[in-house]
């Protein structure tokens, strides 16, 4: 197990890749894995086994995860995903199944917030 303080896990869902990777306080990507989500039969169940397994891969290899984030397209709801019309996801609580599988915080944020918010901690 890697010994460092603050870890958090970035989930990036787009509309043909699911990228998934660990953070450390300072935003520093300390490992990523990327999945294209094309010729996939069951993509819901495709997107929620493949962040599971990340996700306990990276709970094993690294110490002191605080935190999941989640960057999605749509219109994120209460920590569901929810109208994301090129994946046929029409309703999916990520945040429920994450936190009581894994008993960490998750937070789910519209894509393009996500995307506003880094582009403003790169202006200052």
């Amino acid at each position: 197990m890697v010994e460092r303080e603050n870890m958090k896990i970035g989930i990036d869902l787009g509309g043909s890749h699911i990228g998934i990777g660990v953070v450390d306080e300072q935003g520093k990507i300390i490992e990523k894995t990327e999945t294209e989500l094309a010729n996939t039969n069951n993509v819901q169940e495709f997107i929620v086994n493949k962040i599971e397994n990340d996700v306990a891969n990276y709970i094993n290899k690294y110490n002191n995860i605080e935190m999941i984030g989640i960057a999605s397209p749509g219109t994120p709801k209460e920590g569901k995903l929810t109208n994301i019309v090129n994946l046929g996801i029409k309703e999916l609580n990520i945040t429920e199944i994450l936190e009581s599988k894994f008993n960490i915080q998750v937070k789910v944020k519209m894509m393009l917030n996500v995307q506003l918010l880094q582009k403003r901690s790169m202006e200052h």
